[in-house]
Protein backbone atom coordinates (compact mmCIF):
# COMPACT_ATOMS: atom_id res chain seq x y z
CA UNK A 1 0.00 0.00 0.00
CA UNK A 2 1.39 3.38 -1.05
CA UNK A 3 -0.98 6.76 -0.17
CA UNK A 4 -0.28 9.92 0.76
CA UNK A 5 -1.56 9.85 4.61
CA UNK A 6 -4.25 12.70 5.36
CA UNK A 7 -2.69 15.34 7.52
CA UNK A 8 -4.04 14.91 11.63
CA UNK A 9 -5.07 18.77 11.61
CA UNK A 10 -7.83 17.45 9.59
CA UNK A 11 -8.85 15.57 11.88
CA UNK A 12 -10.95 15.45 15.61
CA UNK A 13 -10.75 12.64 17.59
CA UNK A 14 -13.72 12.77 19.81
CA UNK A 15 -13.26 10.54 23.25
CA UNK A 16 -16.84 8.88 24.40
CA UNK A 17 -17.64 7.36 27.19
CA UNK A 18 -17.38 7.35 31.14
CA UNK A 19 -13.77 7.68 32.77
CA UNK A 20 -12.23 5.91 35.68
CA UNK A 21 -11.46 9.11 37.83
CA UNK A 22 -8.96 7.28 40.15
CA UNK A 23 -6.80 6.29 37.00
CA UNK A 24 -6.44 9.33 35.80
CA UNK A 25 -2.15 10.25 35.58
CA UNK A 26 -1.46 6.37 36.97
CA UNK A 27 0.36 5.76 33.29
CA UNK A 28 0.20 2.48 32.22
CA UNK A 29 -1.30 0.80 28.71
CA UNK A 30 -4.30 -1.06 29.99
CA UNK A 31 -6.69 1.53 28.80
CA UNK A 32 -7.75 2.72 32.35
CA UNK A 33 -5.55 6.19 32.30
CA UNK A 34 -7.43 8.25 30.04
CA UNK A 35 -4.64 10.91 30.46
CA UNK A 36 -2.54 7.96 29.36
CA UNK A 37 -4.55 7.27 26.35
CA UNK A 38 -4.95 10.81 25.14
CA UNK A 39 -1.42 11.43 25.27
CA UNK A 40 -1.02 8.16 23.32
CA UNK A 41 -3.65 9.45 20.70
CA UNK A 42 -1.72 12.41 20.46
CA UNK A 43 1.57 11.28 19.93
CA UNK A 44 0.13 9.19 16.83
CA UNK A 45 -2.27 12.45 15.66
CA UNK A 46 -0.07 15.18 16.68
CA UNK A 47 -2.14 18.25 15.11
CA UNK A 48 -5.67 16.72 15.85
CA UNK A 49 -8.08 18.28 17.79
CA UNK A 50 -9.27 16.26 20.73
CA UNK A 51 -12.58 16.08 22.53
CA UNK A 52 -14.05 14.15 25.38
CA UNK A 53 -17.73 13.63 25.37
CA UNK A 54 -19.09 12.42 28.64
CA UNK A 55 -21.73 12.86 31.62
CA UNK A 56 -21.91 15.64 33.86
CA UNK A 57 -22.45 13.68 36.54
CA UNK A 58 -18.75 12.80 36.14
CA UNK A 59 -16.81 13.81 39.49
CA UNK A 60 -13.37 14.93 37.97
CA UNK A 61 -11.42 15.70 40.69
CA UNK A 62 -10.06 19.56 40.48
CA UNK A 63 -6.63 18.54 39.49
CA UNK A 64 -8.11 17.29 36.29
CA UNK A 65 -11.51 19.38 36.11
CA UNK A 66 -11.18 20.94 32.54
CA UNK A 67 -10.31 20.29 29.26
CA UNK A 68 -6.70 21.84 29.61
CA UNK A 69 -6.27 19.75 33.21
CA UNK A 70 -6.89 16.63 30.61
CA UNK A 71 -4.73 17.93 28.04
CA UNK A 72 -7.55 17.61 25.29
CA UNK A 73 -9.46 20.72 23.68
CA UNK A 74 -12.68 20.34 24.50
CA UNK A 75 -14.54 18.99 27.35
CA UNK A 76 -18.37 18.14 27.24
CA UNK A 77 -20.53 17.21 29.95
CA UNK A 78 -23.91 15.88 28.99
CA UNK A 79 -27.09 14.63 30.90
CA UNK A 80 -26.82 10.95 31.69
CA UNK A 81 -30.67 9.07 30.07
CA UNK A 82 -29.47 5.77 32.28
CA UNK A 83 -29.12 2.73 31.38
CA UNK A 84 -31.70 0.18 29.50
CA UNK A 85 -32.11 -3.33 30.56
CA UNK A 86 -28.94 -5.78 29.96
CA UNK A 87 -29.41 -6.91 25.62
CA UNK A 88 -29.18 -10.68 27.28
CA UNK A 89 -31.26 -12.07 29.53
CA UNK A 90 -29.65 -13.24 32.66
CA UNK A 91 -27.35 -10.03 32.87
CA UNK A 92 -27.48 -7.28 35.21
CA UNK A 93 -24.80 -4.89 33.46
CA UNK A 94 -27.00 -2.00 31.64
CA UNK A 95 -27.53 -1.47 27.69
CA UNK A 96 -25.91 1.84 27.38
CA UNK A 97 -26.77 2.24 23.86
CA UNK A 98 -28.21 5.68 24.79
CA UNK A 99 -25.63 6.77 26.48
CA UNK A 100 -23.47 6.16 23.62
CA UNK A 101 -25.83 7.69 21.33
CA UNK A 102 -26.27 10.70 22.80
CA UNK A 103 -22.44 11.14 24.08
CA UNK A 104 -21.06 10.55 20.44
CA UNK A 105 -23.67 12.91 18.72
CA UNK A 106 -22.66 15.83 21.32
CA UNK A 107 -19.36 15.43 20.08
CA UNK A 108 -19.67 15.20 16.48
CA UNK A 109 -21.85 18.13 16.49
CA UNK A 110 -18.95 20.55 18.02
CA UNK A 111 -16.55 19.42 15.18
CA UNK A 112 -15.47 21.66 12.69
CA UNK A 113 -12.45 19.74 10.59
CA UNK A 114 -13.32 17.96 7.65
CA UNK A 115 -12.78 14.40 9.41
CA UNK A 116 -13.53 13.23 13.09
CA UNK A 117 -12.63 9.68 14.72
CA UNK A 118 -14.63 8.34 17.63
CA UNK A 119 -13.17 6.49 20.15
CA UNK A 120 -13.85 4.59 23.50
CA UNK A 121 -12.02 6.28 26.22
CA UNK A 122 -10.34 3.08 27.37
CA UNK A 123 -8.93 2.90 23.97
CA UNK A 124 -5.84 4.96 21.62
CA UNK A 125 -4.54 5.04 18.87
CA UNK A 126 -0.80 3.68 18.08
CA UNK A 127 -0.10 5.39 15.05
CA UNK A 128 -1.58 6.91 12.04
CA UNK A 129 -2.15 4.10 9.81
CA UNK A 130 -6.03 4.18 9.43
CA UNK A 131 -5.90 7.58 7.43
CA UNK A 132 -3.13 6.17 5.42
CA UNK A 133 -5.64 3.57 4.47
CA UNK A 134 -8.64 5.66 4.07
CA UNK A 135 -6.77 7.82 1.40
CA UNK A 136 -5.33 4.86 -0.36
CA UNK A 137 -8.51 3.22 -0.72
CA UNK A 138 -10.49 6.05 -1.80
CA UNK A 139 -8.22 6.77 -4.59
CA UNK A 140 -8.41 3.59 -6.24
CA UNK A 141 -12.33 4.30 -6.61
CA UNK A 142 -13.05 6.13 -9.93
CA UNK A 143 -17.01 6.84 -10.96
CA UNK A 144 -16.27 4.89 -14.02
CA UNK A 145 -14.98 1.95 -12.51
CA UNK A 146 -18.27 1.10 -10.26
CA UNK A 147 -19.95 -2.54 -9.92
CA UNK A 148 -22.73 -2.32 -8.24
CA UNK A 149 -23.72 -5.72 -6.31
CA UNK A 150 -27.16 -3.70 -5.66
CA UNK A 151 -29.95 -1.46 -7.65
CA UNK A 152 -29.30 1.21 -4.99
CA UNK A 153 -28.32 4.47 -7.47
CA UNK A 154 -24.89 6.12 -6.26
CA UNK A 155 -23.51 9.12 -6.37
CA UNK A 156 -19.91 10.64 -7.14
CA UNK A 157 -18.88 10.88 -2.98
CA UNK A 158 -16.81 7.67 -2.44
CA UNK A 159 -16.61 8.46 1.31
CA UNK A 160 -16.64 5.36 3.53
CA UNK A 161 -16.39 4.85 7.35
CA UNK A 162 -13.30 2.92 8.63
CA UNK A 163 -14.01 0.33 10.93
CA UNK A 164 -12.05 -2.65 12.70
CA UNK A 165 -12.60 -5.99 12.69
CA UNK A 166 -13.69 -7.05 15.78
CA UNK A 167 -16.89 -6.59 16.06
CA UNK A 168 -18.34 -6.06 12.56
CA UNK A 169 -19.67 -9.53 12.81
CA UNK A 170 -19.73 -11.85 9.70
CA UNK A 171 -23.81 -12.91 9.35
CA UNK A 172 -22.76 -16.02 7.47
CA UNK A 173 -21.19 -17.14 10.66
CA UNK A 174 -22.19 -17.80 14.32
CA UNK A 175 -23.84 -14.95 14.75
CA UNK A 176 -26.26 -14.07 12.24
CA UNK A 177 -26.63 -10.26 12.47
CA UNK A 178 -26.25 -8.16 9.45
CA UNK A 179 -25.43 -4.76 9.74
CA UNK A 180 -23.60 -5.03 13.13
CA UNK A 181 -21.02 -2.68 12.30
CA UNK A 182 -17.94 -2.27 15.05
CA UNK A 183 -18.21 0.93 17.50
CA UNK A 184 -15.24 0.33 19.10
CA UNK A 185 -13.91 3.26 16.84
CA UNK A 186 -15.33 4.49 13.76
CA UNK A 187 -12.88 7.03 11.32
CA UNK A 188 -14.31 9.28 8.03
CA UNK A 189 -15.37 12.58 7.36
CA UNK A 190 -17.50 14.30 9.64
CA UNK A 191 -20.75 14.51 8.00
CA UNK A 192 -21.20 11.15 7.39
CA UNK A 193 -20.10 9.87 10.91
CA UNK A 194 -22.75 12.53 11.89
CA UNK A 195 -25.37 11.13 9.81
CA UNK A 196 -24.18 7.36 10.96
CA UNK A 197 -24.95 8.61 14.57
CA UNK A 198 -28.24 10.35 13.89
CA UNK A 199 -30.17 7.05 14.94
CA UNK A 200 -32.66 7.86 17.13
CA UNK A 201 -32.29 6.50 21.08
CA UNK A 202 -33.70 3.10 21.59
CA UNK A 203 -36.97 3.08 23.06
CA UNK A 204 -37.77 0.50 25.93
CA UNK A 205 -40.03 -1.41 24.26
CA UNK A 206 -37.34 -2.48 21.62
CA UNK A 207 -34.51 -2.39 24.18
CA UNK A 208 -36.81 -5.04 26.11
CA UNK A 209 -38.55 -6.71 22.88
CA UNK A 210 -38.06 -11.04 23.40
CA UNK A 211 -39.60 -10.21 26.63
CA UNK A 212 -42.96 -10.32 24.75
CA UNK A 213 -41.71 -11.68 21.10
CA UNK A 214 -40.71 -15.15 20.63
CA UNK A 215 -37.08 -16.06 19.19
CA UNK A 216 -37.39 -17.21 15.91
CA UNK A 217 -36.71 -20.78 16.24
CA UNK A 218 -36.09 -21.14 12.38
CA UNK A 219 -32.65 -18.95 12.67
CA UNK A 220 -29.98 -21.12 12.79
CA UNK A 221 -28.62 -18.64 15.64
CA UNK A 222 -27.07 -20.12 18.56
CA UNK A 223 -27.57 -17.62 21.32
CA UNK A 224 -31.19 -17.19 21.84
CA UNK A 225 -30.60 -14.97 24.84
CA UNK A 226 -30.98 -11.37 23.59
CA UNK A 227 -33.91 -9.25 24.97
CA UNK A 228 -32.97 -6.50 22.34
CA UNK A 229 -34.71 -6.38 18.99
CA UNK A 230 -31.58 -5.44 17.80
CA UNK A 231 -28.09 -5.18 19.01
CA UNK A 232 -26.46 -1.88 19.94
CA UNK A 233 -24.51 -1.84 16.75
CA UNK A 234 -27.39 -2.72 14.44
CA UNK A 235 -29.34 -0.30 15.81
CA UNK A 236 -27.20 2.51 15.00
CA UNK A 237 -26.13 0.77 11.63
CA UNK A 238 -29.04 0.11 10.25
CA UNK A 239 -30.62 3.45 10.94
CA UNK A 240 -27.81 4.91 8.95
CA UNK A 241 -28.39 2.49 6.29
CA UNK A 242 -31.85 3.12 5.39
CA UNK A 243 -30.88 6.54 5.27
CA UNK A 244 -28.22 6.25 2.73
CA UNK A 245 -30.92 4.07 0.29
CA UNK A 246 -30.90 0.11 1.90
CA UNK A 247 -34.48 -1.04 2.22
CA UNK A 248 -33.25 -4.65 3.16
CA UNK A 249 -32.13 -4.06 6.40
CA UNK A 250 -33.27 -7.26 9.96
CA UNK A 251 -36.72 -6.23 11.56
CA UNK A 252 -35.13 -8.07 14.77
CA UNK A 253 -30.86 -9.05 15.74
CA UNK A 254 -30.74 -12.48 13.79
CA UNK A 255 -33.39 -11.73 11.00
CA UNK A 256 -31.57 -13.07 7.73
CA UNK A 257 -32.51 -13.67 4.27
CA UNK A 258 -30.80 -13.03 0.54
CA UNK A 259 -32.01 -9.63 0.62
CA UNK A 260 -30.51 -8.57 3.75
CA UNK A 261 -27.48 -9.94 3.39
CA UNK A 262 -26.76 -8.88 -0.06
CA UNK A 263 -27.64 -5.41 1.20
CA UNK A 264 -25.43 -5.98 4.25
CA UNK A 265 -22.38 -7.19 1.31
CA UNK A 266 -23.08 -4.21 -0.35
CA UNK A 267 -23.27 -2.06 1.95
CA UNK A 268 -19.96 -2.84 3.45
CA UNK A 269 -18.07 -3.07 0.11
CA UNK A 270 -19.43 1.18 -0.42
CA UNK A 271 -19.77 3.01 2.37
CA UNK A 272 -17.35 0.96 4.78
CA UNK A 273 -13.42 0.38 4.96
CA UNK A 274 -12.70 -2.54 7.73
CA UNK A 275 -9.37 -2.88 8.83
CA UNK A 276 -8.02 -5.27 11.26
CA UNK A 277 -6.76 -3.49 14.41
CA UNK A 278 -3.16 -3.74 13.51
CA UNK A 279 -3.51 -1.81 9.93
CA UNK A 280 -6.00 0.46 12.42
CA UNK A 281 -3.45 1.11 14.60
CA UNK A 282 -5.78 0.86 17.48
CA UNK A 283 -5.23 -0.44 21.16
CA UNK A 284 -8.22 -1.55 23.43
CA UNK A 285 -6.55 -3.45 26.16
CA UNK A 286 -10.12 -4.63 27.33
CA UNK A 287 -10.24 -6.42 24.46
CA UNK A 288 -7.33 -7.73 23.97
CA UNK A 289 -8.13 -11.60 23.78
CA UNK A 290 -10.04 -10.93 20.35
CA UNK A 291 -6.80 -10.90 18.53
CA UNK A 292 -5.85 -14.48 19.69
CA UNK A 293 -9.23 -16.03 19.56
CA UNK A 294 -9.90 -18.52 16.76
CA UNK A 295 -13.57 -18.33 16.97
CA UNK A 296 -13.54 -14.47 16.74
CA UNK A 297 -11.13 -14.32 14.40
CA UNK A 298 -13.93 -16.63 11.59
CA UNK A 299 -16.89 -14.60 13.48
CA UNK A 300 -15.47 -11.37 12.26
CA UNK A 301 -15.04 -9.59 8.83
CA UNK A 302 -11.16 -8.97 8.31
CA UNK A 303 -9.36 -6.97 6.22
CA UNK A 304 -9.18 -9.52 3.70
CA UNK A 305 -12.99 -10.78 3.57
CA UNK A 306 -14.10 -6.87 3.01
CA UNK A 307 -10.81 -6.38 0.49
CA UNK A 308 -12.67 -9.20 -1.60
CA UNK A 309 -16.08 -7.52 -1.04
CA UNK A 310 -14.49 -3.95 -1.94
CA UNK A 311 -12.90 -5.81 -5.15
CA UNK A 312 -16.24 -6.81 -6.41
CA UNK A 313 -18.05 -3.92 -6.12
CA UNK A 314 -15.65 -1.58 -7.74
CA UNK A 315 -12.75 -2.06 -10.14
CA UNK A 316 -10.02 -1.01 -8.17
CA UNK A 317 -6.99 1.08 -9.88
CA UNK A 318 -4.63 -1.51 -8.58
CA UNK A 319 -5.68 -4.82 -7.88
CA UNK A 320 -4.08 -6.59 -4.58
CA UNK A 321 -4.29 -10.38 -5.97
CA UNK A 322 -2.47 -11.58 -2.49
CA UNK A 323 -5.37 -10.21 -0.35
CA UNK A 324 -7.91 -12.02 -2.37
CA UNK A 325 -6.20 -15.44 -2.47
CA UNK A 326 -6.29 -14.61 1.15
CA UNK A 327 -9.77 -14.38 1.11
CA UNK A 328 -10.62 -17.43 -1.19
CA UNK A 329 -8.36 -19.15 1.82
CA UNK A 330 -10.59 -17.63 4.41
CA UNK A 331 -13.72 -18.57 2.84
CA UNK A 332 -13.14 -21.92 2.72
CA UNK A 333 -11.93 -21.74 6.43
CA UNK A 334 -14.92 -20.13 7.40
CA UNK A 335 -17.22 -22.82 5.52
CA UNK A 336 -15.69 -25.80 7.36
CA UNK A 337 -15.42 -23.80 11.06
CA UNK A 338 -19.16 -23.06 10.37
CA UNK A 339 -20.26 -26.41 9.69
CA UNK A 340 -18.37 -27.85 12.77
CA UNK A 341 -20.11 -25.43 14.68
CA UNK A 342 -23.36 -26.45 14.27
CA UNK A 343 -22.50 -30.01 14.97
CA UNK A 344 -22.50 -28.97 18.74
CA UNK A 345 -25.34 -29.40 20.43
CA UNK A 346 -27.58 -26.32 21.30
CA UNK A 347 -26.20 -26.42 25.23
CA UNK A 348 -22.35 -26.33 23.99
CA UNK A 349 -23.12 -23.56 21.43
CA UNK A 350 -25.03 -21.47 24.34
CA UNK A 351 -21.37 -22.51 26.46
CA UNK A 352 -19.20 -21.51 23.60
CA UNK A 353 -20.81 -17.84 23.59
CA UNK A 354 -21.31 -17.27 27.72
CA UNK A 355 -17.24 -17.91 26.83
CA UNK A 356 -17.26 -15.06 24.81
CA UNK A 357 -19.59 -12.68 25.87
CA UNK A 358 -19.67 -13.15 29.83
Amino acid sequence: MQANTLPSQSVTVIFQGSINVHQLGQGGDDGSDFLANVAKTRAALPHATIVLSTWDTLALPPEFDSADKLGIDQLILNPDPGGLPNIKFGYDAPNNVNRQIISTQAGLSQVSTEYALKLRTDSYLLNDNLLQFYRYYTQQVTLHSQRHLSSKSKGTDYSPIVVPSFFTIDPSMFEHMAFHISDWAQFGKTDRLQAFWSAPLMSRDNATYFESHAQDVDAKFADNTFRTRLAVEQHIASHYANQIGYAATPSYYNELNEQILDAHKAFLASDVIVLDMTDYGLRLPKYAWTLTDAFMAMNCISHDDWYQLFYQYWYPNQVDETRLAHADERAVMKSIAAAEFYQNSPVDQQQIFSRLYP
